[in-house]
């Protein structure tokens, strides 16, 4: 399967990147309690988000997310960057990203709440990424027709992504980088 990662926030050197992994914030939270700018809709996505197991490494502190999200748009964009920028702060890094699966399919969304955000998608040969699958989750040997579907889906909606958003969406083959 292909994966995508969202780079967003200050401008800095590439060594100055927060970087996690899998907090599926687009994929799970996006447009889920309705207008963030109504306070009891806020109140649930936030409840939500601390609850999440997934997104604990990022330390979220409630207050200071509440109070910041009122100096902005009241947008699912702004919440992510701040629980993202909040982490990436403690740790002095002007930069952050975010690892998740599924994001080329909320590509459309991601820029246009965060205007300088890139993605890049990387893609891994499917027989390969099958081979680590079964490794995984001890020779299961079922699935390999829907595994190829997402792989196919993930790259048709990349392809388009990079026809929509021109030097902002990168695609890189992960046998390529491993080299």
């Amino acid at each position: 399967r292909a994966g995508t990662a969202v780079l967003a926030a200050r401008r800095g050197p590439p060594a100055a990147v927060s970087m996690v992994r899998r907090t599926n914030l687009w994929r799970w939270f996006d447009r889920r309690y309705g207008d963030l700018a109504i306070p009891a809709n806020l109140d649930r996505c936030l409840d939500a988000l601390l609850a999440y197991r997934r997104l604990q490494v990022l330390e979220p502190d409630r207050e200071r997310l509440r109070a910041a999200f009122g100096e902005g748009e009241p947008t699912y964009g702004h919440l992510f960057d701040l629980l993202h920028r909040q982490h990436a702060d403690r740790r002095g890094r002007r930069r952050w990203a975010d690892k998740s699966l599924h994001t080329e399919h909320s590509a459309d969304r991601v820029f246009a709440e965060l205007p300088d955000a890139r993605i890049i998608h990387m893609v891994r040969d499917p027989r390969d990424r099958y081979a680590s699958i079964l490794r995984r989750y001890e020779g299961r040997t079922k699935g390999v027709g829907a595994a190829m579907g997402r792989w196919v889906s993930s790259l048709r909606q990349g392809h388009r992504n990079l026809a929509r958003h021109p030097g902002r969406y990168l695609f890189v083959r992960y046998e390529t980088l491993a080299s």
